[in-house]
């Protein structure tokens, strides 16, 4: 289970993932754990609901994303994922579109 909001970005500091669940009954107990605790950590966060989700056998976890700068226009980024993209900060930028010499 994982907040579902676009003001929580970092939704495992907030308390807003839970894993292994394995009831109904601890499914609405976390649920109203999740949403709370995303209202604690951002109160003017819009939360749209909770996403449940299968968990995924461990891996390499990455972040990709896009990014529009007025003077070099669109880039997309990539990274590891998770809590590596602020701990390590080795991000790549490239312009769109891509090419094999990029």
């Amino acid at each position: 289970m994982k907040i579902d909001s676009p003001d929580i970005l970092h939704k495992t500091e907030a308390g807003g993932v839970a894993v292994n669940i394995s009831s109904v009954q601890e499914a609405e107990a976390k649920f109203k754990e999740i949403t709370e605790n995303g209202r604690n950590y951002n109160p003017q966060a819009k939360i749209n609901g909770i996403l449940i989700q299968e968990q995924v056998p461990p891996g390499d976890e990455v972040i990709v994303g896009l990014q529009r700068d007025p003077v070099l226009g669109t880039q997309i980024m990539f990274s590891l994922g998770g809590i590596f993209v602020e701990v390590l900060k080795d991000v790549v930028l490239k312009p769109i579109p891509l090419s094999r010499e990029c």
